[in-house]
């Protein structure tokens, strides 16, 4: 089973995000965490989350703490992180760490992610749309985060974590 199939307790979601499991229940009945796996929070009916609703969480919370003060803004920046990817990158997932740190740039209504060096932020702004450029732009190192969140749950080695996900990525 890879990390993405596994589901995870609202406790469990709480302390990768470092915050009362009362906030991730909170965010949950007011509908923020998209799409939780199961149950409906009630007397002996936990709520079961997905890995991507994991780190939606994780994530909502970083934006939270840099300045994002509307946990429904922050939950729609995070979505775009952990419940859509492409060719390049897993849902929830950082790229693979050959390309060095994943950055997630938010301006405006606009998100994008950008590869980049250990703690690199020169030309981050670059990777903008000219529209947003000037504005105020929060950044947020979610290789960083996934390494925190791999940590506290005790998930294994990030980069190995990575390997499994991407092991194309290992053989070129």
């Amino acid at each position: 089973m890879t990390l993405a199939d596994q589901t995870f307790s609202a406790t469990q979601l709480a302390h990768a995000a470092g915050i009362a499991p009362r906030s991730v229940a909170d965010w949950a009945t007011r509908g923020l965490i998209a799409g939780h796996v199961e149950g409906g929070g009630g007397r002996g009916n936990h709520r079961e989350f997905s890995f991507q609703n994991l780190m939606e969480v994780a994530v909502a919370v970083r934006f939270m703490e840099s300045g994002i003060k509307s946990p429904k803004i922050a939950f729609q920046f995070a979505q775009h992180f952990s419940h859509t990817g492409d060719e390049t990158r897993e849902p929830g997932f950082p790229l693979h760490q050959k390309y060095g740190n994943t950055w997630m740039l938010v301006a405006g209504e606009y998100s994008t992610f950008v590869a980049g060096g250990e703690g690199d932020m020169i030309g981050l702004e670059s990777a903008l749309p000219h529209a947003v450029r000037g504005l105020a732009c929060v950044s947020l190192n979610v290789s960083r985060l996934f390494s925190e969140v791999c940590s506290r749950l005790d998930l294994g080695h990030p980069y190995k974590i990575l390997d499994d996900t991407y092991p194309t990525e290992i053989s070129q």
